[in-house]
């Protein structure tokens, strides 16, 4: 019997706040002023759709500046294609200069690989590799170099394709001097081979530079440039 009890009680309480909201609202004076506020916040409402119409708009307006900088925009546009394609054909030549130096000047370059190197241009070109001896490494701004010297011996076309073939090889080796010299002078025998006279043997002494990139120089950044866009 308590359960019912307690309902009623609940639904008591419920219908007695009901009724003392409607007491509050059912006063004249009261709802007037509810009313009034009501009414005040329409009027309000509608004057500031009428006064500021754009404000229901779909797309918002633009300032006078922005509409300028977008006009003139679209009329740099041809400048700014312009600018942006020959920004871009540096960029390719750049690139195929970058890919040149990389297809002929290693990164570094040891002292066996050169003198294997020259011993194999030295037997192909069928002269005589007297001596060859390493100089002091040089650290340029634009790429490092390692000074050596050889001395040759052979005849004059074998001498001439030697120093050709190491200029235009793969990974090149540069001339700075040469010094050409008859090798037999005091020999005036006269040497034939079917009936004439034997080649001139020489003695040449080359001063070279071995090219590398080498470390912080301008090569050695672009190589490594080159390195990261592969990767």
């Amino acid at each position: 019997m308590k359960n019912p009890i307690h309902l009623h009680r609940s639904k008591t309480g419920s219908g007695a706040e009901s009724s003392s909201l409607l007491r509050w609202v059912s006063t004249p004076l009261r709802c007037h002023v509810v009313c009034g506020i009501i009414a005040s916040g329409l009027i309000a409402l509608a004057s500031t759709i009428w006064i500021y119409p754009e404000i229901l708009a779909a797309d918002q307006p633009y300032r006078p500046q922005q509409i300028a900088e977008a006009i003139e925009l679209i009329s740099s546009r041809n400048r700014l294609q312009n600018q942006f394609n020959q920004a871009d054909q540096r960029r390719r030549l750049t690139q195929q200069r970058i890919e040149q130096i990389a297809a002929w000047l290693p990164q570094d370059r040891s002292w066996e690989n050169v003198r294997s190197s020259l011993q194999n241009e030295a037997a192909a070109c069928d002269v005589q590799l007297i001596a060859l001896d390493r100089g002091r490494p040089h650290q340029g701004e634009r790429i490092a170099v390692l000074e050596a010297e050889c001395e040759i011996r052979g005849s004059y076309p074998d001498v001439c394709r030697f120093l050709q073939r190491i200029v235009a090889a793969d990974l090149p080796i540069w001339c700075d001097e040469i010094r050409l010299v008859r090798a037999d002078r005091d020999h005036h025998a006269a040497a034939t081979h079917d009936g004439n006279p034997a080649p001139v043997r020489c003695l040449a002494t080359v001063s070279m530079r071995i090219p590398s990139a080498g470390k912080d120089t301008t090569a050695a950044k672009l190589l490594k440039r080159r390195s990261d866009h592969e990767t």
